[in-house]
């Protein structure tokens, strides 16, 4: 009863100046904390406890909040008071591992991936950041999050995914594990400039999400297993704008690390760090990084997991990446002809950080699960 009182009264404290962000698994946390409910954490519960011999409390609550969970606050937790998630297990041999092809008499949910991956336009190398152009990457998706509260609101994009199908997307777990009012509702195809009052030729089709799939192992803190497949309540009409990509079938892609390739990214994110989200879709080429050098990069930062069950991609100097608005979506390796969804956008530190390239939940580790749950 106690407590309950005194968690009443911080929400008083912090509800008033808590205000809704942009999707990103980059906490404001520092590194030797994560965000949490606050219930979970054992330090703030004990110094709430005391807080009549701890007058500061209250205050340092409020400023550590670093979102919500409901009602609840979450705050930066020491990490020390909180159990590390289990070590990581390699799946067993499956199904997918003597697959070289796609076989739709084997996965007749995934409609369209016979014949996938082709863009109308050729891929170029690409310098920098720039506008895509229309039909350069059909099967971007932007995911629409609608206000529960203010149902007449328009939707906000604040995430993207990849189409692989007549109705399944495949984005980031930690864009539906969302909370507050604004909830994820609805998927947009075949959009270049999101802004509807600009021409850009596109023909946007938005389609509301029947089901939402989080891989069982997600963990928000430290991000693991951050991969999300969402079945759409009607089928994709594929044209020449909007059309799916590959999933990694191919045991040459599945097995291969891609170091030193340099895949494609595209979503509507910020160009900077807290910059504003661009509405015409970007379009950038980050070189992958080793595995063991990207746990280097990241050794300081206890809300990083760095195995194989993840790529890294982005410039050492910094300067190219994918960043907040761009959570979920593809990251894209070019091979015989077609596109491949090789990573799915997890987190970074800020964007294009030096020495921290970009995260992305490797796809091919998840195979076996992508297949079994594309309902």
């Amino acid at each position: 009863m106690q407590l309950a009182f005194i968690l009443l009264f911080c929400y008083s404290s912090v509800e008033a100046w808590a205000t809704p962000r942009t999707i990103r698994q980059i906490s404001k946390c520092g590194s030797n904390t994560e965000c949490v409910n606050i219930r979970k954490c054992k330090y703030i519960i004990e110094r709430l406890q005391n807080k009549e011999k701890d007058p500061t409390i209250i205050e340092d609550v409020r400023k550590s909040t670093c979102g919500f969970e409901g009602r609840d606050p979450k705050v930066c937790c020491p990490t020390a008071s909180r159990p590390k998630p289990p070590p990581y297990q390699q799946p067993p041999t499956d199904s997918t591992n003597n697959l070289d092809a796609f076989d739709l008499n084997r996965y007749p949910k995934l409609r369209g991936q016979e014949k996938c991956g082709i863009t109308g336009i050729l891929p170029n190398r690409i310098v920098g950041g720039r506008n895509a152009s229309l039909g350069a990457w059909p099967w971007m998706t932007a995911l629409g999050y609608k206000d529960v509260r203010r149902q007449h609101v328009p939707p906000q994009f604040l995430c993207g995914g990849a189409l692989v199908s007549t109705s399944h997307v495949i984005t980031a777990a930690h864009c539906i594990k969302t909370t507050g009012t604004w909830q994820l509702n609805l998927v947009r195809v075949g959009d270049l400039h999101l802004d509807p009052k600009v021409y850009d030729g596109a023909s946007p089709v938005d389609i509301v999400i029947a089901e939402k799939i989080i891989h069982p192992g997600y963990v928000a803190a430290p991000v693991s297993n951050d991969i999300a497949i969402l079945r759409l309540s009607k089928q994709v009409q594929f044209t020449n704008l909007i059309k799916p990509i590959c999933l990694p079938f191919r045991k040459d892609i599945r097995k291969n690390s891609l170091v030193n390739y340099e895949p494609y990214v595209a979503g509507w994110g910020a160009t900077s760090w807290n910059g504003p989200d661009n509405k015409h879709l970007q379009e950038v080429q980050v070189p992958v990084v080793a595995t063991e050098e990207c746990k280097i990069n990241y050794k300081s930062r206890q809300d990083a997991i760095i195995d194989q069950r993840v790529l890294c991609a982005g410039y050492r100097d910094g300067g190219k990446d994918s960043c907040q608005g761009d959570s979920g979506g593809p990251l894209m390796y070019f091979k015989d002809g077609a596109f491949y969804l090789v990573g799915v956008v997890s987190f970074g530190l800020k964007c294009a950080e030096p020495g921290y390239p970009g995260v992305y939940t490797r796809v091919s580790e998840f195979m076996d699960w992508i297949v079994s749950n594309a309902k």
